[in-house]
């Protein structure tokens, strides 16, 4: 869903996507509507492009930060060959139109994708969310299902130099790095424990796929009759343990997970289990396993809050969501604790 925005801000990017369009669409092309898209990764803008008046087609431009190093979420062109790979392998997304590394087009990295006509089963925002007849849960189940789709495409052959493959182990360290880089006066030492616990009870038999990494239900598209239309936001995909996207949905749809002022906004609530039981309908994962997946998400999402929190504390970048789930840092710990004892 756009947000809303002064047009005089966009008219730089204004000019330069209408440049793109006369270039790649039509001669008499011209750019409208260009507002700001909602998220946390990258820069992204909705655009529509009219020729004789009419509305053709509208799209959204994914351009990376400027003057920022091309890593991770800032990486816009490594989406490129995932886009293509699940698109070939019937995964809703939003289809790749056209994509540059050439700076004379917009100044940066960018792609350009086909606008989704859908909307997310919004987490907190209701005015945002779809509206449809059928259940929240069995919307969720819904998005399980294009999950162990997602799940079962076929890195290795489509994908074998996309990414390196990262292990368990390397995950619980790097979030672990993040959490001593902005230690939080409730978990310091529940933290160091939870990671501990994790790299010790680590799963046996962990498989080895394709994994969204950001997998909720507001990058979840929805059609008004609950269909699934595209899984959006890929920035920090990769290849590993895939249970990863299992465990982090889980936990945000539990409120049992979070602290009080993050759990009473909280929309979509379904139970982890029933997540569980849709799930190994088609990918074996034992309640075991599953566990220890909510506890590494759990485990993950402190971190990244605690590091927040302290960015924005500190005015470094300030985001006021944070302050919403700072009595959830110390909860989560604690449940990741508890999930895996």
């Amino acid at each position: 869903m756009p947000v809303d925005v002064d047009d005089s801000s966009q008219a730089p990017l204004t000019a330069q996507l209408e440049h793109w369009a006369r270039e790649h669409i039509s001669a008499d092309a011209a750019v409208r509507d260009v507002s700001a898209m909602p998220g946390n990764s990258g820069v992204s803008s909705g655009f529509s492009v009219h020729v004789t008046g009419e509305t053709i087609r509208r799209f959204v431009i994914r351009m990376a930060p400027v003057g920022v190093a091309r890593r991770g979420n800032t990486d816009v062109l490594r989406q490129v060959p995932l886009l293509r790979c699940l698109e070939d392998q019937g995964i809703p997304v939003a289809s790749l139109v056209w994509f540059t590394d050439d700076p004379r087009w917009f100044g940066t990295d960018v792609i350009i994708q086909d606008w989704v006509d859908g909307r997310p089963l919004h987490m907190t925002d209701s005015s945002g969310s779809v509206m449809s007849a059928l259940t929240d849960e069995t919307l969720v189940l819904h998005a399980v299902d294009t999950l162990t789709d997602v799940h079962r495409v076929d890195w290795s052959a489509l994908l074998d130099d996309w990414a390196v493959v990262e292990t368990v182990d390397v995950g619980v360290s790097r979030w672990l790095r993040v959490l001593r880089a902005a230690p939080h006066e409730d978990i310091a030492h529940h933290g160091e424990q939870l990671a501990s616990s994790l790299l010790t009870r680590r799963p046996e038999d962990v498989r080895v796929g394709l994994y969204h990494g950001d997998y909720q239900t507001n990058n979840v598209l929805y059609d008004v009759d609950g269909k699934v239309k595209a899984v959006v936001d890929w920035e920090i995909a990769g290849i590993g343990s895939m249970a990863v996207d299992l465990g982090w949905l889980s936990i945000m749809t539990d409120s049992s997970c979070w602290g009080p002022e993050h759990a009473m906004k909280m929309l979509v609530t379904v139970g982890p289990e029933t997540i569980r039981t849709r799930y190994t309908r088609s990918i074996p994962l034992s309640s075991s396993d599953f566990q220890w997946f909510r506890a590494y998400a759990a485990f993950s999402y402190a971190s990244i809050a605690s590091y927040n929190l302290r960015l924005h504390r500190t005015g470094k970048r300030r985001d006021p969501i944070y302050e919403d789930v700072a009595s959830s840092i110390p909860t989560l710990i604690d449940f990741g604790l508890t999930a895996i004892s």
